[in-house]
């Protein structure tokens, strides 16, 4: 063995040191305090818990409808179908627990992180730009806080990841089966999220075309292509046919199509507006804003001083950007996915109204991996100087430390006290649940939607023993919630106006503000942030 090959096994071995250091890290930082990273639960996510646990008990979900490909939810704004099979997979396997409600999320993005591994390689074919740019995904605020609890629009990122890391794959390898597969999986995706319904079509067509001209793929490959695609996504391509004509709805087999009377999700795009150009302005400030300062204000989707990508970053997107478009030298057909794919989702920015981090969650991914590209490009600028690389390295290990310091000490907890989770009823339930009386919950906490599901999926709703969930319960601010018949631990949980007479047999819930009047004064008063239990 030549003293070249010694030195290339040695470099070999070490870029393998670094991979799995950076890999351990990364699943670590995600699994850390998992599943109870954020101790409570929010409401979209308990919604997607009790369809999934209707599903898995009897194959319907929560209002009775058989395998809908879109879940009606709230009514007026529904939620994306693959979150929640996976998570009634988990339920029936390991029972209805938190864990089992976060477990498709935390698989899906630490899987992620190996396909990005893998993207990077082939777009770049260099292991100094596939090491970068790891790096930064491994340590990524944004993709730690959307893996440990479980939002069904954040399964759109990671399956087109996936589903654009097999298209590129299949398309530099000449593999037309490897081809099929992908676009499998972008009809897969098209259940993520509704958007992706309009995104994936614009994506391929774009990338199509230009694969097209420069005859990288055949026209056989492309009608083939969408022939996959539109199959798989065929039940929500018909969906939205029904509801814009407002059609009755379609059964295939157990398989729901169904029409939602009471859908207002449409409002939030902007070709329904009142004024579209007036909402352009809007809208591009919004994605603007999310763009350069990394926040949207809400707490569970990043932290405000450190931002999805950490403040700063931007500039190396730019500089990624502008060699990307200006270098030859790298595979074109992944570079070309990668432009095409910030494209699409620079478009949702515009076509969706005041857009949050959520709403544009398939932006992150293109943009730390020309992130990755863009601290290369500097750092070959600077003749692979290692003291501009360690500074690097120094620059984000600080970020890194700040953010797992804010947000495993501090912002968990302002998370748990944030608008759309319990907000201290979780922590109420737990202690009236802990004790020897009947539980009586207060009606006026069951005027929010939000606390309707709560406490459904608190006391653990079972859907074969009880029924179905009418729609009442969001529709009719008076409805008789004692009608529900929900049972805890063979207690009748009844629903009734708190008074002052608490009778000692039992426990109420209320919120702290009621308990703050003064005529509780002569009860045992255990307050939980916005809510409190009363008994004798």
């Amino acid at each position: 063995m030549t003293k070249t090959d010694i030195n290339n096994k040695i470099k070999l071995n070490k870029e393998k040191i670094i991979i799995i250091i950076i890999f351990v890290v990364a699943i670590f930082s995600r699994l850390y305090l998992w599943p109870n990273t954020i101790n409570d639960i929010n409401c979209d996510e308990a919604m997607t818990a009790l369809n999934a646990k209707a599903i898995s008990e009897t194959g319907k979900d929560m209002y009775g409808t058989s395998m809908p490909v879109y879940f009606e939810a709230w009514l007026t704004g529904g939620q994306s179908a693959l979150l929640t099979y996976f998570m009634a997979i988990c339920i029936k396997i390991f029972g209805f627990s938190i864990f089992s409600i976060r477990l498709p999320m935390i698989i899906v993005s630490i899987i992620s992180l190996f396909i990005f591994y893998k993207l990077i390689d082939i777009v770049f074919n260099n292991k100094k730009i596939t090491l970068i740019s790891l790096f930064i995904l491994a340590i990524n605020p944004w993709h730690i806080m959307q893996s440990v609890w479980s939002l069904d629009c954040n399964l759109f990122p990671h399956f087109m990841l996936m589903s654009v890391y097999l298209l590129v794959k299949g398309a530099k390898e000449k593999k037309n089966g490897l081809i099929y597969i992908s676009m499998l999986f972008f009809g897969i995706t098209t259940y993520t999220y509704g958007i992706s319904l309009y995104v994936i079509p614009i994506f391929l067509i774009i990338y199509m075309l230009i694969a097209l001209a420069k005859r990288e793929i055949t026209w056989k490959c492309v009608i083939f292509s969408a022939f996959i695609v539109i199959f798989v996504s065929l039940p929500l391509i018909i969906m939205t046919i029904l509801n814009l004509l407002k059609n009755g709805e379609v059964n295939i087999g157990l398989v729901t199509i169904q029409k939602f009377d009471y859908f207002t999700r449409t409002n939030d795009m902007l070709l329904f507006s009142d004024n579209i150009w007036k909402q352009i302005v809007i809208n591009l400030k919004s994605l603007l804003v999310i763009l350069i300062y990394n926040q949207d204000g809400l707490i569970w989707n990043s932290i405000k001083e450190i931002g999805t990508i950490y403040l700063g970053s931007l500039i190396f997107a730019i500089i990624g950007i502008i060699y990307t478009i200006k270098e030859k030298n790298y595979e074109k057909i992944g570079k070309n996915a990668i432009l095409i794919w910030l494209l699409c989702a620079l478009m949702i920015g515009v076509f969706i109204n005041s857009v949050n981090i959520n709403r544009i969650n398939i932006i992150w991914y293109p943009i730390i991996i020309l992130i990755g590209f863009g601290i290369y490009k500097c750092y070959e600028l600077c003749n692979f100087n290692k003291i501009f690389i360690i500074t690097i390295i120094i620059f984000y290990v600080i970020w890194f430390t700040i953010f797992n310091i804010e947000f495993y000490t501090n912002k968990t907890e302002e998370i748990k006290n944030s608008t759309t989770w319990s907000k201290g009823l979780q922590e109420a339930v737990t202690y009236a649940e802990s004790t020897d009386k009947q539980i009586i919950i207060d009606n006026d906490i069951m005027k929010e939607n939000k606390n309707i599901i709560f406490i459904l999926y608190l006391f653990d709703y079972d859907f074969k023993k009880h029924g179905f969930i009418p729609k009442e319960i969001f529709l009719d601010r008076l409805f008789d919630y004692n009608k529900l018949n929900l049972f805890s631990n063979n207690k009748n949980i009844k629903f009734n106006k708190c008074n002052s007479a608490i009778n000692e047999d039992s426990i109420y819930i209320t919120y702290k503000s009621y308990s703050d009047l003064g005529i509780y004064k002569q009860n045992k008063v255990n307050n939980f942030n916005m809510f409190c239990t009363i008994s004798n």
